[in-house]
């Protein structure tokens, strides 16, 4: 795109049309009319064009989730069989927008769009905007509602960054032109509050159950209490690399790291949250600060307002008095073995191992056609015996697996999921599991004995009555 240099974007003033294939829908946050020779769109900012994104099709359903019609769910699908969402089906996501209306106090937008893609052919992705968000599922996210829970997250995820990424961004990650280069030093409050707050919203408006939202946090905090790169690298560093890796696949993701701070910031604001709740008796907690820093001082502001590093840290302290500086300085530029437990700890669980998987890491699995097997075997592999990732310093690295080997036999049998499942169990009993992996055109044996069969992630409740973890992830929405 060509534009006026010299001129804040938000200076720019645009008057957007756009013309669809007959018969096709359109869904934005921007006001239109719509005549015969096309959309006209509102005359807006550069800025806020570019974050207005237009989803469209043919087989195209919209849905007011509140009361008030400001937020709605724009769908397009594959077939209109699959935009067949039940009220009941609905009744979670309208949930989502009243516990953040609850959570936030008030919103930084006049409207919002959801806008929602039932697709096999567009690629899944979740974008924010200050004034909607583009979500990209399966195509069977409604008509196999109950099999496909684990992919409820993005939408609250997304709805979040209205107010922690759009209305209130890091300093460095904000410019006054597209042109100028961010620095996003500051994703760990951006995504990884954000990622925190998905998960206490999936709970909170009924899109997942509580053990299923327990079930998510368990398989976080396995995954990085098993990987190595925190022994060297800080999470901090970790905002570099969508700049170094551009998302690429990682041979060693255990041990390189990439993007951390979504789900260990999720940790470290589990640990925030449950630590106000301690210092304060329960009489404050992480929803308190959330309403103060991202709460917009009136509703339908759509400014963006900056923050720095400072502000997070006095905004805690009027909470809740405590050395907050030295606390992030050390979660974030620290270097440390296994994950930051002790939010899940003070809320009243701790992490163990079992036999069988949780209700969400099976769903998870079977979403995602894959075979997690890093907790015991060391490796996540697809259904098809391609081997996706081999968990550093585990016992398949050990035996010279890689990421991108495909494992051909197990035990001197064609390979199959359930064949791999139980040569994993066996190995409780002392045996050896054998694999045949092809790597290119080369095929190799590799014996695996120090797997001491299956273990999968689970919370366990440290003591009997109430835990502040259960509290967190209730209802706050009225009538609840």
């Amino acid at each position: 795109m060509l534009y006026p240099a010299g001129y804040f974007a938000r200076r720019i003033q645009v008057a957007a049309n756009l013309t669809l294939p007959c018969g096709w829908k359109h869904g934005c946050a921007l006001a239109s009319t719509v005549a015969d020779d096309g959309i006209a769109f509102e005359t807006v900012p550069l800025d806020v064009l570019i974050d207005s994104p237009v989803m469209a099709g043919r087989h195209f359903r919209r849905i007011d989730l509140d009361d008030t019609g400001e937020v709605g769910l724009t769908m397009v699908a594959d077939s209109p069989d699959l935009l067949a969402a039940t009220p009941e089906q609905i009744a979670p996501h309208r949930a989502v927008i009243a516990e953040a209306d609850a959570l936030f106090g008030s919103r930084p937008f006049d409207r919002y769009e959801v806008l929602l893609a039932l697709s096999d052919d567009i690629g899944s992705i979740g974008v924010e905007h200050h004034r909607s968000c583009e979500a990209v599922t399966i195509p069977h996210y409604f008509t196999d509602w109950d099999k496909t829970f684990t992919r409820r997250d993005t939408i609250p995820h997304e709805y979040v960054h209205s107010w922690n990424g759009k209305h209130r961004r890091g300093a460095d990650s904000w410019t006054p032109s597209f042109e100028q280069p961010i620095r996003n030093s500051l994703m760990w409050v951006y995504e990884g509050q954000t990622q925190y707050w998905d998960r206490v919203l999936c709970a909170r408006s009924g899109l997942w159950t509580r053990e299923q939202a327990l079930g998510a946090l368990a398989l976080t905090a396995a995954t990085y209490d098993v990987r190595a790169g925190s022994r060297w690298r800080p999470m901090s560093d970790t905002t570099r690399d969508p700049i170094i890796s551009a998302r690429s696949p990682l041979p060693w993701a255990s041990w390189q790291r990439s993007e951390d701070y979504y789900s260990e910031g999720a940790l470290v604001w589990l640990d925030v949250d449950t630590r106000i709740r301690e210092l304060t008796a329960g009489q404050a907690s992480l929803d308190d600060f959330a309403k103060a820093f991202f709460g917009a001082k009136g509703c339908g502001e759509a400014e963006t307002s900056t923050y720095v590093f400072e502000d997070v840290v006095a905004s805690l302290a009027k909470i809740a008095p405590f050395a907050w500086e030295k606390f992030f300085l050390q979660k974030l530029e620290g270097k440390h073995e296994g994950a930051p437990l002790a939010g899940l700890e003070r809320g009243g669980y701790r992490l163990v191992y079992e036999d069988e998987p949780s209700a969400y890491l099976a769903n998870f699995q079977s979403v995602g056609g894959t075979i997690n097997l890093l907790f015991s075997l060391g490796l996540i592999a697809s259904e098809d015996g391609a081997v996706e990732e081999v968990l550093w310093e585990g016992p398949a690295f050990n035996a010279g697996l890689t990421a991108g080997s495909q494992i051909v036999k197990v035990n001197g049998r064609p390979f199959a999921p359930d064949l791999l499942r139980s040569a994993v169990a066996d190995t409780r009993g002392g045996a050896v599991a054998e694999l045949l992996v092809r790597n290119g055109k080369h095929e190799k044996r590799a014996e695996i004995a120090s797997c001491d069969g299956h273990r999968y992630p689970h919370l366990q409740p440290i003591s009997d009555g109430q835990r502040s973890l259960d509290d967190i992830l209730a209802p706050r929405r009225a009538g609840e």
